[in-house]
């Protein structure tokens, strides 16, 4: 079966260059995608564009363009969760209710800037003694401050009508890693020193059943946007694990992740999709 990864920006997606290479595919553009038209897949690598949505039908797209944006937009994407009784942060989209909630509660908000953005981009930590000195700011999404007592990220891909875990990974900072930041505390990012870990002895304090449930909590979420596939990140603090996002598009920096994507590719290959 004919496969092609279709990254939403070719020289930006190193991560779908690297599976194209690894699973033995074609990686073309979003922009350029309608030359190759041809039956079979197009793994659609965090695109929302309108190319992929005039495809024929005998072309079938892995992560539809519609879903892409439902889980890119970090208002639609806690909105689904909320509805689909998953876990997430408390969150606001209303000025007036988290000024209020945070004169009432002191804990402090996270504001967003960007609702599409990655990386940190357009985010705020917003203390009482902050807004006190520089006032409180109008914003499209204001989530709470949960401290983090750790963070993963766990892989899925939907095998038929079945979403299913294909690895699973931890946040942790390199030992080597001495940055001094202030925002270290709520903002754990790759400039900070912050990385994916395969470590499973991690897993060991929460038992089988936690990290089943870790499993099944993210494919839920990919489940509940109606993604085929996507890397969850997931929060755990105080005996809950509250899901913070799903990426369409996520970096292949580990080999044994880059080999778990390829292998789900080489299944399309081979017609079992």
């Amino acid at each position: 079966m004919h496969v092609v990864i279709v990254p939403y920006r070719r020289k930006k997606c190193s991560g779908a260059r690297a599976l194209a290479e690894v699973a033995d595919v074609a990686c073309y553009g979003v922009k350029v995608v309608n030359s190759f038209i041809r039956s079979g897949y197009f793994i659609n690598w965090g695109s929302t564009g309108y190319e992929l949505r005039k495809l024929p039908t005998c072309c079938r797209v892995v992560n539809n363009p519609i879903a892409v944006y439902r889980a890119s937009n970090k208002i639609l994407a806690l909105e689904t969760f909320q509805r689909n009784r998953l876990d997430v942060p408390w969150f606001t989209t209303d000025p007036s209710v988290a000024l209020e909630r945070i004169t009432r509660t002191s804990v402090p908000l996270i504001g967003r800037s960007v609702v599409r953005g990655y990386g940190g981009r357009g985010i705020l930590f917003l203390t009482l003694a902050r807004i006190s000195k520089e006032g409180f700011p109008r914003l499209p999404l204001y989530t709470e401050f949960i401290p983090k007592t750790r963070e993963f990220r766990v892989h899925v891909w939907r095998r038929g009508t079945t979403c299913t875990t294909i690895d699973t990974t931890e946040k942790r900072r390199r030992i080597s890693d001495t940055t001094e930041s202030d925002v270290a505390e709520y903002l754990w990012n790759h400039k900070l020193g912050f990385c994916y870990f395969h470590r499973i002895s991690r897993y060991e304090r929460f038992g089988d059943g936690r990290l089943g449930e870790l499993r099944t909590t993210a494919e839920r979420a990919v489940e509940s946007l109606g993604l085929d596939f996507g890397a969850v990140d997931i929060m755990y603090h105080e005996n809950t694990f509250y899901v913070l996002e799903v990426n369409t598009a996520p970096g292949l920096t580990r080999t044994q992740t880059l080999e778990a994507y390829a292998n789900e590719i080489r299944r399309l290959k081979e017609g079992e999709g």
